[in-house]
């Protein structure tokens, strides 16, 4: 009989084999670094940074040129000026 931490180990590897796909990403090493850094610093991974840029930008392109996009952009600008007057900042620089 299996002991639950081999039968959770093939649990996790069927798993995966299913339900991901592996992709290898070569950076340089100042890319990298600065991947690193700024991952670092918006407390994320490195794994979890690259997901979220991923999945951003096929966002961002998926509406580029588009009234959806326009009327995102809109109201992340109507947004942007309601947070700055709530924060007494200048919602264009900061």
């Amino acid at each position: 009989m299996k002991s639950m931490d081999e039968n959770r180990k093939n649990y996790l590897k069927n798993y995966r084999k299913e339900h991901l796909k592996r992709v290898a990403v070569d950076f340089d090493f100042v890319t990298y670094s600065r991947l690193v850094t700024h991952s670092q610093d918006k407390g994320e991974s490195v794994s979890g940074f690259i997901k979220r840029a991923v999945k951003d930008t096929i966002l961002r392109e998926s509406f580029a040129d588009t009234e959806e996009m326009e009327s995102y952009k809109r109201d992340a600008e109507a947004f942007r000026e309601i947070r700055a007057l709530i924060l007494g900042t200048d919602h264009k620089g900061g």
